[in-house]
Parts: structure tokens; sequence; C-alpha cells
């Protein structure tokens, strides 16, 4: 059916270009009509099609206007390109800076990505200073144990 890519990298390359250039047209190149976008972690996220993924990246193509992607690291094994990446920019609404990270395995053939697994988050930028709760959990038990 599919067949084997010369350089499965090469896709993921093109891809973090139409990132980098917020281009959903050569986004949407780079994806098989079949394309799959599986996410493990949240698989109320799954999707597929070429459209799904074209119309959510222009969303935060919208929302984060000077988005930018940073391929980390990456694995190749036959077909499969490992990476990891950091997504970051100025979030368009608020003015908070936006910054996501993580893994996304792809599957290549036929020099398209013809699917993705997706363990990326969106960091948190607000929330409890953990180290204050870590030091106060420590301190109530230190002060039980006499």
């Amino acid at each position: 059916m599919f067949s084997k890519s010369p350089c499965p990298v090469a896709a993921v390359t093109r891809l973090q270009q139409a990132w980098n250039m917020h281009d959903p047209d050569g986004l949407e190149a780079c994806l098989h009509p079949c394309y799959q976008s599986l996410h493990p972690n949240h698989p109320e996220r799954n999707f597929s099609g070429r459209l799904a993924a074209r119309l959510s990246w222009a969303a935060v193509f919208e929302a984060v206007p000077d988005l930018r992607a940073e391929l980390l690291h990456y694995a190749v094994i036959n077909d499969t390109v490992w990476t990891e990446w950091r997504w970051h920019g100025e979030e368009h609404v608020s003015g908070v800076p936006f910054e996501a990270q993580g893994v996304m395995i792809f599957t290549i053939a036929d020099d398209l990505i013809t699917q993705a697994q997706v363990y990326t988050e969106i960091l948190e930028t607000t929330g409890p200073d953990w180290d204050q709760v870590l030091d106060n959990l420590l301190q109530n038990d230190s002060e039980q144990s006499f």
C-alpha cells in the first residue's frame, strides 16, 4: 500500500518549516490523505485527515502569531521518526508567553507523514508554587514524627 521513503526525516523537516512559516498549505502538503493524529494520553484529541490537521494548526497560528517550532532531537528507525519538540511564542490574546513541549512519533510513507503519536503538552505558566507545597508537606511530616 505505502512505499518506503528514502529519507523519512525530510517530511518532518518540511513540517517544521510549515509550522515556522505559519503555512497551512505547506503543513497539509506534508501529510498523507489518510493521516492519523493519535494522542494516547488524551484520546479525545484524536483525529483523522489532513483537513483536520490544517484547521487545528491554523487556529494555533492565529492564536500565537509568532509561534516557533524547535526540533530538539530526533531518531530515525526504518519508517519511524521519533522527535522531541519545543514550540514557543507570545500568546496573541492575553500577551502571556506560550510554550509547549513534548515528543511526537511520526510514521512516514511515500515521503508523507501517515501518522503522528502525540505526547505534547502546553506548559503551565501559573499554578501552585510546588517548591512551597513540598516544603509544607515535608515540614508537616517532620512535625508529626515527634
